[in-house]
Parts: structure tokens; sequence; C-alpha cells
């Protein structure tokens, strides 16, 4: 763990050292691709995004048209987003830099050619990227606000989170509660030994139970193994986010970024509970999928 926070501290020196915005991006991308792409650093923030999200909805339920109520509701959710981890800088720099650059870098085969043009904002600046003319002037200076002169702001964000972050670490280790408790084992190859028992939320692997859903409220990450197992074209098929969301929340508004961290915290779970890594394979974007890895099938 602690060789992870020097890895950490590391990119976050190479940010505020960036002397470019083409470099300071691109660290800020690094950056909280350590955090993404660790399960133990990603459990932690997907726990804070939930208590924000619950948090959120506790405020501002039930409707109501009442200014004063509405006034001191909105001071309430300001006072909440300070001080939640996930929105006291890391969502920002999720939202705004990280996804773009990371769809942009690992593109969906069926999306090629079509870019986000917030990606050429912050690698090449407003002028050069009006020059390619695939978007229009006003659209292109509409999301160039995002950026222009909103570099102080990000690294603010990022000394916040950074400082914040590094807290929450250094008190886990302080109480020996390691959030990596043992090297992860090598890969077993495991043949036709899966299951998912949806009333218990449970994930079996071989002989490894998963939980998935420790209380009685069922996740996000439920219902996407929910919708893996029930797929009809099988366990090796893959499982589109727009499928899971007509299949398993119709009548919700939520988005492929909610299934995308729900993959991640499922491959979390089973990392942690049976030592087994990349269960499964998990692709971005709004025509992102996931499906089981094949070496567990």
């Amino acid at each position: 763990m602690r060789e992870l926070l020097d890895i950490l501290k590391t990119r976050y020196d190479a940010v505020l050292q960036s002397d470019s915005d083409r470099l300071f991006y691109l660290n800020i991308h690094a950056y909280i691709d350590i955090i993404v792409k660790n399960p133990e650093f990603l459990t932690i923030m997907d726990k804070y995004e939930t208590e924000y999200t619950k948090a959120h909805r506790d405020i501002v339920r039930p409707y109501t048209e009442d200014e004063e109520v509405l006034d001191e509701r909105g001071r309430q959710v300001i006072k909440l987003e300070r001080f939640n981890l996930y929105t006291s800088g890391y969502c920002s720099l999720l939202m705004r830099i990280y996804l773009p650059l990371e769809d942009y870098k690992n593109p969906d085969p069926e999306l090629v050619g079509r870019y986000d043009p917030v990606v050429f904002l912050m690698l090449d600046g407003l002028s050069r990227t009006m020059t390619m003319g695939l978007w229009s002037k006003e659209a292109l200076k509409t999301y160039n606000r995002w950026y222009d002169g909103q570099r102080k702001e990000y690294e603010n964000n990022l000394r916040q989170f950074h400082a914040n972050f590094i807290t929450e670490i250094g008190l886990r280790l302080l109480k020996e509660k390691p959030i990596i408790t043992e090297p992860a084992k090598e890969i077993p190859v495991i043949k036709n030994q899966l299951s998912f028992d949806k009333e218990k939320s449970v994930l079996t692997i071989n002989d490894n139970e998963i939980k998935i859903t420790l209380k009685n409220d069922k996740t996000n990450s439920h219902y996407v193994l929910e919708h893996i197992f029930e797929n009809e074209d099988g366990l090796r098929a893959k499982s589109y986010y727009s499928e899971i969301i007509e299949s398993k929340f119709l009548n919700e508004k939520i988005e492929w970024r909610s299934l995308y961290r729900a993959c991640n915290d499922i491959n979390a779970k089973v990392s942690k509970q049976a030592s087994v890594s990349n269960f499964l394979l998990i692709k971005s974007g709004k025509s992102g999928y996931t499906q089981v890895n094949s070496a567990y099938l």
C-alpha cells in the first residue's frame, strides 16, 4: 500500500509541475487512473459516492416549491459536497478530465472517428480545435468554459482531494486494517463453475462465495450481475450498459457511468473476497459493455 501511495505522490507532483496545459491534463488523467484501476482505492471512492448520493437524495426530498426551504436545502447540499471525499475535488477531475481522456485513449471500436471535443480543447486549445472543422464554433466555445482559465481551479481541487485521500489511507493503516490483506493469487482457470444467487445477492466462483449486496437494498452491482446471468446469449456474451438499463432500470434515470462504476465495484469485491483479478472485462462509454473474463468460463 505504501508503494502505491508513493506512486500516487509522484503523479501528484507531476501534475503541479506541468509546464503546459497539455501535460497538466494528461498528468491528471494518470493520477486518477491509479485510483480507478486499483480495486482497493476504487472501493473507498465508491463508498463515499454512495454516501453522497443517499445524503443528497434525503436532502432534496420531498418535492417543494417553498423558496425558503429550497434555499436551506441548497446550503445543506453545499456543506455536504465540501466534506464528502467524492465531491470535494475528485468528482470534477473524474468527469471533466479523466473520463473524456480515457475514452479517447481506449476508444470503443464501434465509435471510431467519433470524438469528444473536450479532449482536443484540453490537449490542443480552442484555436487549433476550431481548425478541425468537426464541431460548431458556438459549441466549442461553450465547452471551452470548462477549461479556459480553469487550470488553477482544477489544481486546487487536486490539492484538496489528495490531502483528504492520503489522510483517509493513513488512518486506515494506523487502525491496522490494511486495504490489501495479501498479494493477489495467480488467476485460476475455472470451467463452468459460476453462479449468482439473486435472492441472497451472492456470486459464486468455484468454491468462493462473494457477497455483492451486504444489506437488503440491492445495488447497481447486484442488477448488473443479475442481467449477466440472465443473458439469453450466455455468460460469454457482452452485456451492454444500454441493455442493462432497459432490462433493470427502465423507470429510473441512470447513466452508463453508474454501471461502469458498478462493474468496477464487482471486480473490487471479487478481488478482495476471493483473490480473483479482472473477473469482469469492462468497457466505458455510452455504447460500453461488460462481460465475464473468458479465463473463468
